[in-house]
């Protein structure tokens, strides 16, 4: 157990250190649980630790909810985790700008709000001014924010190939003069002249 002592030893020390203080009691036990239980390697939970840091999360529960997600996942390298903290960083990324593009106030996204806003900005390459658009849409037809309801409008921009707001008003206005126009020969039509 002499290995096995040196390990846990080094992982309390090093979180202390980079916690800049002592660790609480609950700290310690976590941080050992995840070792020594769960069997998570001292480097891997070392990394969330420096993590929760950088990102000022420097808290037990982050660190126990992203070791345990992991371990889920089965991440068990530190290429593994890095791959996972650049999705973690393009997650994030993306969900900041929705969020200033709708307008809302930043806070956790649902999973499928994750996932779509990933899905907008790093694969389909949906613009902020897109965004903007299909939220002032949902705002004029629902009256209010809908999740839901502006994926659609998006999802059917893209699949329509509109990339700005131009072509989408270009698109509805020829809609219009289309209706118009079909008005004005049905009036011809059923007109008695």
């Amino acid at each position: 157990r002499g290995l096995e002592d040196i390990k846990i030893k080094t992982l309390l020390t090093e979180t202390q250190l980079k916690f800049g203080r002592g660790l609480k009691t609950n700290e310690t036990q976590t941080l050992v649980w995840l070792y020594d239980d769960l069997g998570l390697d001292v480097s891997l939970i070392l990394l969330i630790v420096q993590h929760a840091v950088d990102i000022g999360k420097k808290n037990i529960r982050y660190i126990e909810s992203v070791a345990t997600d992991w371990l889920d996942k089965g991440i068990e390298t530190i290429e593994q985790a890095e791959e996972e903290f650049r999705l973690m960083a393009l997650y994030d990324k993306s969900w900041t700008v929705v969020c200033k593009a709708f307008g809302i106030e930043r806070r956790k996204p649902s999973k499928k709000e994750e996932t779509l806003s990933l899905l907008w900005i790093n694969e389909w390459k949906i613009s902020p001014e897109m965004l903007k658009e299909a939220y002032e849409a949902c705002i004029d037809a629902k009256s209010k924010y809908a999740f839901p309801y502006i994926a659609k409008i998006i999802e059917n921009w893209h699949n329509n190939g509109y990339q700005k707001p131009e072509e989408i008003k270009n698109r509805e206005k020829e809609k219009m003069q289309g209706a118009y126009d079909i008005d004005l020969f049905e009036k011809m039509l059923n007109s008695k002249d």
